[in-house]
């Protein structure tokens, strides 16, 4: 039986998605397949032919399917294997990834294993760049953050889905991915995982490393402005402290708000605001002084993770509007 099958989802076959297939050919472990769930057939034959020329097992397949979800349901189907790989189709793999999963399923009793979704890729261009270290803070992601880059391992209760490796038997007797669920699909994955087999069994390691494209600036803002949109449904399925976290944007910007509309004309307000705002910087110094960033960039990553949770607050206020809306962005986002 095939050890892994690896699902990609995707929209079309482009430059990125051919990124991530070579490197998956590249992998020093050969016992698996490759399910490719695209909207568009362009460029179909390009990239069977690399397939069929480096004997890879897999199927591509054209589906008017657009939620992830979907199709990654789709794609746990098409092979029969024990364990379930997801990588999207924006990023690639190192060599051993399959090959350090197996080592980590045979040796951890765990359901679950994923990796640092955050590592760029070699040489990437600053505008990207600058929106992978506001990740990496804690004032843009929280306690997520080390999730994106942490070379440690960790257990948690839930993992992204960009760089995660699940038992097939597991995923089955869950009921795969909830296709209702727009974003979020990893969390209500893991949170099903939770309760049936208990805590302890999702793993983050440190070494399980997949290279992931980052968005440009505009289209970051973008995906921080839907994710605040989808409050609710955060709140719903995170743990109390997850809960905490996602509310204190917005609860800061009432304060804020309210402080302002009261004190805005007294000059003493303005100092402490300025004082404030050397205090965040130094504390945001702190958290991101171990990548040993340039003071420059630095100050450039400060002030996009300021409007990161400028627009993550707008979202909270733009929520009641429904999902419709959110998703659109979402996806122009996606670009």
């Amino acid at each position: 039986m095939l050890k892994f099958n690896i699902i990609i989802p995707s929209i079309k076959i482009d430059e990125l998605l051919i990124k991530c297939v070579k490197g998956i050919i590249a992998q020093n472990f050969k016992n698996y397949s490759l399910s490719i769930i695209i909207e568009q057939k362009d460029n179909t034959s390009y990239l069977k032919n690399i397939l069929n020329q480096n004997k890879i097992k897999y199927k591509i397949i054209v589906s008017e399917l657009s939620n992830i979800s979907a199709k990654r349901n789709l794609g746990s189907k098409l092979f029969v294997s024990e364990y379930l790989a997801f990588i999207d189709s924006d990023a690639y793999p190192i060599n051993s990834w399959l090959r350090t999963s197996l080592k980590y399923f045979e040796t951890k009793k765990i359901i679950v294993l994923g990796g640092p979704s955050g590592i760029p890729f070699k040489d990437e261009e600053e505008k990207y760049l600058i929106s992978n270290y506001a990740k990496r803070s804690f004032f843009c992601t929280a306690n997520l953050s080390k999730r994106k880059y942490s070379r440690k391992n960790h257990y948690f209760d839930w993992l992204e889905s960009c760089n995660f490796i699940i038992k097939k038997s597991a995923f089955d007797k869950v009921g795969g991915m909830n296709e209702n669920q727009y974003i979020f699909e990893d969390l209500e994955l893991c949170s099903k995982i939770n309760n049936e087999y208990g805590k302890g069994k999702i793993l983050f390691a440190g070494d399980l490393i997949v290279y992931h494209k980052d968005r440009n600036i505009k289209n970051f803002l973008k995906q921080r402005f839907v994710y605040g949109m989808f409050i609710f449904e955060a709140l719903q399925k995170s743990n109390n402290v997850g809960k905490i976290i996602s509310l204190i944007p917005f609860m800061f910007s009432i304060i804020f708000l309210l402080f302002f509309i009261n004190f805005y004309s007294y000059i003493s307000f303005y100092y402490i605001l300025l004082l404030l705002f050397l205090l965040c910087f130094f504390i945001f110094y702190l958290d991101l002084k171990k990548f040993k960033l340039k003071f420059n960039f630095l100050c450039k990553v400060f002030i996009l993770t300021i409007f990161a949770n400028l627009a993550y607050v707008s979202g909270n206020l733009l929520s009641f509007l429904g999902k419709k809306l959110s998703k659109r962005i979402y996806s122009n986002s996606q670009s």
